[in-house]
Order: structure tokens, then sequence, then C-alpha cells
């Protein structure tokens, strides 16, 4: 009698890894290596949850920023009671807003730029208006936290156990980018 191994979900197998997804990262129809991608990005839009959980991780987003000096970085979202760096430019806009009133909103889309070749998707729910910036924008670099759909239009995916908070889901993330992108020296890290 053989035994059939039972396949595990690659989610449970790789629990707190970025997974590499097919989509291959494009300029111009000629495929470039991951790194090369992110030191090439000129233009970042981060997207953050509309739930207001994410602004006691001020700190972990100023240090995702900082790795990604002489950059133009839009975030979309809530801004915080108070902003640490002013190097970001925040968008005002419910993330969870749906499609007609992301069409209607005025000036959302003059103020994100189409020349936007990173995109970071923090919002750990699925949203149609990130889709959307998938579609319209066509960032090189699409990052993501596991969601449904996310593998249709993302290039990477978190994927992290549902009971992680966002704030460990971000320093997560900044470990990630800071071998690529350098650690700075201006953002002290946390002991």
């Amino acid at each position: 009698m053989t035994r059939q191994s039972k396949k595990i979900p690659l989610s449970h197998r790789l629990q707190e890894k970025w997974l590499r997804l097919p989509a291959l990262l494009k300029h111009h129809d000629s495929p470039r290596c991951f790194g090369t991608a992110l030191h090439d990005a000129s233009h970042i839009l981060i997207t953050m949850p509309a739930n207001p959980e994410w602004h006691h991780c001020t700190d972990e987003l100023d240090r995702i920023i900082a790795l990604f000096r002489e950059k133009q970085v839009v975030v979309l979202g809530s801004p915080p009671s108070r902003q640490n760096s002013a190097k970001e430019q925040w968008v005002t806009a419910n993330p969870d807003m749906s499609l007609r009133q992301a069409g209607r909103e005025p000036g959302l889309w003059e103020q994100l730029n189409p020349a936007t070749d990173l995109f970071f998707d923090l919002n750990p729910d699925f949203n149609l208006l990130n889709i959307l910036i998938c579609h319209r924008l066509r960032p090189a670099v699409r990052f993501c936290f596991e969601k449904p759909y996310c593998h249709a239009y993302y290039n990477f995916v978190f994927s992290a156990s549902s009971d992680r908070s966002f704030s460990h889901r971000l320093e997560w993330l900044n470990r990630f980018l800071e071998p690529i992108m350098g650690t700075p020296a201006s953002i002290p890290k946390k002991s």
C-alpha cells in the first residue's frame, strides 16, 4: 500500500516569508532584477488600512520610507495625528471607498503619479481601490499582504499568520528591504 503525501498549502509551509509570484518585473517589456527595480524606483505609492490601528506604527512606516532616499513617496490613507517625516506626501482618502467613489473623488487620480513604479499595498484586507491602482498605474513592483485574489495582481506577497499585528508586519517588511536598499543611518532602530 502506497501512502500519498498530503499537499500542505504553501501559505502554511512558508509562514512569514515573502513569496515570489510568477508575474515578471517588467519595464518596457524587458525583465529586470528585483533589486535593480527597487533602486531604480523614483515614484513610490503606499496605501494604508482604513482602520486607525496603524497610527501607532508611524516609526515602522518612517523606517520603510527612509530606505527610499531621494525618492518621491505618496501615502494614501488617513494621516496620523503626528507626522515624523516631511519626506512623504499624504493623500487623504478612505482606502475602503468603492470604485464609483474613487472615480468621483476630486483630485485623487491627479495626486497619484502615473509614473509610479513601486506600490506597497499595506492594507491587510482586500479592496477594489488597490486593484484599480494596479490596473491604472501599472507599477513594476507591487507588494501586498496575503489576501484573496492577490496572486493575480501583485508580484510579491507577504504570507504571515493572521494573528500577527500590523506593526509586526511592517517591521518584517523593513527587515526584508534593508539588505536590498541599505540601512539609513538617520533612522534609529528600536532596541
